[in-house]
């Protein structure tokens, strides 16, 4: 009976640990989101920016010419775009890394009858619940867009 109750004791702690990692892999997923959606907004002013300077320069000489400014906001936006994309791969490895270990777990559980005196152990769901950033609503996992709000995801 002790090494039964040490069994469960075991399972449990593996499944707690998994569980543990998942929400933490979780919250980092929301927090890079929230920092991807910054990105994006600031990226959206820049660009509003480079189009105003574009046109005032358009109106006063009808050309456009590069001057240090303009490149120095070109330079900026491109740089934004590239930090842009690693957090977006930052994200989707987080939610690959999340699949994998729910695919490990489930692959790993003993799938035996149990022996003479011991109680069915019934398994561990390994759930993960993506959370919109903007409205705090649960997402499905593959989804670009809250159905809630409307936010989309990249």
């Amino acid at each position: 009976m002790s090494s039964f109750l040490q069994d469960i004791k075991q399972k449990i702690g593996k499944g707690v640990e998994q569980v543990s990692k998942s929400s933490q892999r979780m919250l980092e997923v929301n927090r890079l989101n929230q920092k991807l959606n910054g990105k994006k907004q600031e990226l959206g002013q820049l660009m509003g920016q480079l189009g105003q300077y574009t046109l005032q320069q358009w109106e006063q000489t009808q050309t456009i010419q590069m001057n240090s400014e303009l490149e120095a906001q070109f330079q900026k936006a491109t740089a934004m775009k590239e930090e842009m994309k690693s957090i977006e791969n930052m994200i989707q490895s987080l939610k690959e890394e999340t699949n994998q270990t729910r695919t490990d777990y489930i692959q790993h559980m003993p799938n035996q009858a149990p022996q003479a005196g011991q109680m069915p152990m019934a398994p561990m769901s390994m759930a993960v619940v993506y959370i919109c950033p903007s409205c705090a609503h649960q997402i499905p996992n593959q989804s670009n867009q809250c159905s809630t709000c409307g936010q989309r995801f990249y």
